[in-house]
């Protein structure tokens, strides 16, 4: 009985095999791979942006005062001590997006600190936005902050100023020395002159003077 023995030698050539079956890989495979990667990954990236400017665009959607540019408010009034505050304009506003209309804005002024916000009306001509106090309001002490906020309903934008109330120069008035009479070298009690202050609630103990003799 004879037998016939088989070897299979495996392919040792530089060039690509003939053979097409699976589990071969061409020498361009790696090539093509990595194009394919590289498209991958700036498809992904394009997602991403995609997505990224969705969710900007749906949170400008939710929140329209994100996109809003602010409004610019400076006050009309500079409120003192012992004085009023007259109905009329406290405050004007500029809208980098255009005035529009006085019905599309709302304003309140807060004339102390803490106190309740009063609703003001707002006039519109050309360009200038005016916040206009439906009353006068009286200040009887400095370093209150008076308040005044406005809102474009449109677009959301706000702004606001702030002002705080200065102290009222005191208005003093000196004794000239017409009928004064007083002896060289003996001590003496004059009246010098007098002051007035706006403030009402004012105390004896809030001041102090001073007198430069010669």
């Amino acid at each position: 009985m004879s037998s016939t023995l088989r070897l299979r030698v495996p392919h040792r050539g530089s060039g690509p095999r003939a053979d097409t079956g699976a589990g071969v890989i061409r020498p361009f495979d790696a090539r093509a791979r990595a194009h394919a990667l590289l498209g991958w990954r700036a498809a992904t990236l394009a997602l991403a942006m995609l997505l990224a400017a969705l969710l900007l665009s749906l949170a400008a959607r939710a929140d329209p005062a994100a996109g809003a540019q602010a409004l610019t408010v400076t006050s009309a009034v500079t409120p003192v001590e012992g004085g009023t505050v007259a109905a009329g304009v406290v405050a004007r506003a500029h809208n980098p997006e255009g005035a529009g209309l006085a019905s599309e804005y709302t304003a309140t002024i807060e004339w102390e600190e803490g106190a309740a916000p009063q609703a003001a009306t707002v006039t519109v001509s050309g360009e200038e936005i005016d916040v206009v106090a439906p009353a006068p309001h009286a200040y009887a002490e400095e370093g209150l902050k008076l308040t005044v906020s406005i809102e474009d309903t449109s677009s959301h934008a706000a702004g606001s100023t702030a002002v705080t109330v200065a102290d009222a120069p005191l208005a003093i008035s000196i004794n000239g020395g017409v009928g004064i009479g007083v002896t060289a070298g003996q001590p003496f009690t004059l009246m010098l002159g007098t002051f007035e202050d706006a403030d009402p609630n004012a105390l004896a103990s809030d001041y102090t003077a001073t007198v430069q003799w010669g």
